[in-house]
């Protein structure tokens, strides 16, 4: 799924802001 992996990307973006 495409979705996955744009969820991953998020989480990583996500935690680079912190």
């Amino acid at each position: 799924m495409v979705l996955d992996r744009y969820e991953l990307i998020s989480y990583v973006r996500h935690r680079r802001i912190f």
